[in-house]
């Protein structure tokens, strides 16, 4: 590929791909993601505000049972973000390129940028405190609204789940240079640090750092070299599925271990970061060889959570502080163990059915204009 093909409108080695193909397997995977990231939230946030913290007395010491729950619960579904940004970037490279960079950077700004702007606008007027999760309405001046804003666009701090979507911007800003790379045969070892970089550079939250994007930048590569490469991709999952479960199994038997041992920090690397990225690209591969594995059929239980998966993103994270905003108005302010652990499996539920609902709806009433509200 010489600099005149790589400077042109359209990748000619995307010009090719089908316009509207449907890839079934990510399909479906994109449904899993979507639910493992309620689930991380679902029962999280009832640890938080019914386990480990009171709201009304602050730090209590949790149970045993909260403590397992939470143990399970990270080492399962923490970092499920990267899931998203691996199908990220295999979606681009499979289906989008074709479309031209000014079609690509058009279609980021009106289907994620405007409803995120939407979602955080309308947040911000009534967020959530930072250390209870209680709901409280912004109480200053338009302008301490509009500085506030600002600010919570730029870090997504609008709410717990939106830091994700400036880092999101990022790749998207980091795109044509990746898929430059990935177009080079010479330029592989840059690749290879690419992918490799996060088991360096570890993910923080809720601070606003130069290692988030690094951190994802890994699997959005990955995903955009899937995506180029997509059957033959497919068929070395299928072929590893084996060994890539045993990798998943072993690196969440050492995340739990690192918990119970209180291992994390070898200097600024976080090891259980680390060894979550290995995790969650071995849980991709099996996800998607099982999928695939199915041929083209599509779940009933994830069909919709696929089809809706980014305004459910925007949506469920509110749904879920309302609820437990509910039960704490309700009396409550304690939960054992076992209501926490079915409890989890019930607010899972309702925040899918609820987002689900909301972005139907939106879709329905507002037809491809409900794009630039919710992403859907």
């Amino acid at each position: 590929m010489d600099a005149t093909a790589l400077a042109a409108d359209v990748p000619p080695p995307l010009a090719a791909r089908p316009a509207r193909e449907f890839l079934a397997p990510v399909h479906a995977f994109r449904g899993f993601a979507i639910a493992m990231v309620i689930g991380a939230h679902s029962w999280s946030l009832l640890m938080f505000t019914f386990g480990a913290i009171d709201p009304a007395f602050g730090p209590v010491a949790p149970e045993t049972g909260t403590l397992l729950i939470g143990l399970v619960v990270e080492t399962l579904f923490h970092d499920s973000t990267v899931f998203f940004a691996l199908i990220s970037g295999l979606l681009f490279t499979r289906v989008l390129g074709d479309r031209g960079w000014p079609s690509f950077f058009r279609s980021k700004l009106l289907n994620v940028a405007m409803p995120y702007l939407v979602v955080s606008a309308l947040i911000s007027l009534y967020p959530s405190d930072p250390v209870t999760f209680r709901l409280t309405p912004f109480s200053g001046s338009g302008t301490d609204y509009l500085a506030q804003l600002g600010t919570n666009l730029v870090t997504g701090g609008a709410f717990f789940h939106l830091w994700y979507i400036p880092v999101l911007f990022v790749l998207y800003a980091l795109t044509p240079a990746v898929l430059w790379l990935l177009m080079r045969p010479s330029a592989a070892p840059l690749v290879w640090a690419i992918v490799t970089a996060p088991l360096l550079a570890s993910r923080v939250w809720p601070d606003l750092s130069w290692t988030n994007p690094v951190y994802f930048l890994g699997p959005y590569t990955i995903g955009m070299w899937a995506g180029l490469n997509y059957d033959a991709a497919l068929a070395w999952v299928g072929r590893h599925g084996g060994a890539l479960t045993a990798v998943a199994v072993a690196f969440s038997v050492a995340i739990a271990a690192m918990f119970v041992m209180d291992i994390d920090k070898a200097g600024p690397v976080s090891l259980r970061e680390s060894a979550w990225y290995v995790q969650k690209l071995a849980l991709s591969g099996v996800a998607l060889a099982w999928f695939a594995s199915r041929g083209g059929s599509r779940s009933r239980l994830l069909d919709p959570l696929a089809t809706f998966a980014f305004p459910i993103y925007f949506i469920h994270g509110y749904v879920l502080v309302v609820v437990c905003e509910l039960l704490l108005n309700g009396g409550i302010t304690r939960l054992s163990p076992l209501t926490i652990f079915l409890g989890g499996f019930a607010l899972w539920m309702v925040a899918a059915a609820i987002s689900i609902a909301v972005a139907s709806g939106a879709r329905a009433l507002l037809g491809r204009q409900s794009r630039l509200i919710l992403g859907a």
